[in-house]
């Protein structure tokens, strides 16, 4: 199987299954992708996280990937709620909500 372009993003390593609220989140990390899930080192992209909850993020939500990925290391969220996290980046696919549950 051959790579191809950058298509999409994928959680190359995962944030946190569970927090408390207002803690700062594990490091995770998106890694663009070609079709096939394959690491694509491609320019400069911005990747930003969005979530679905009743509050908002607190952090640096947007990274500039580097080498393809982005690192985000200081996440937080201040209410107590199970949240989807999603990533996304202009022209790709992105990621499918993660489900992280934020505990009080």
């Amino acid at each position: 199987m051959n790579a191809a372009s950058a298509a999409k993003l994928k959680y190359s390593v995962n944030p946190t299954a569970s927090v408390g609220s207002g803690a700062t989140w594990n490091s995770f990390t998106v890694t663009i992708c070609d079709t096939y899930l394959n690491a694509r080192g491609s320019g400069i992209d911005t990747i930003t996280l969005s979530e679905d909850g009743t509050g908002s993020f607190s952090g640096t939500t947007s990274k500039a990937a580097v080498a393809g990925e982005a690192s985000f290391t200081d996440i937080s969220y201040p209410t107590a709620h199970t949240i989807g996290v999603t990533a996304a980046a202009t022209g790709l696919t992105s990621t499918s909500a993660f489900s992280v549950s934020v505990t009080s």
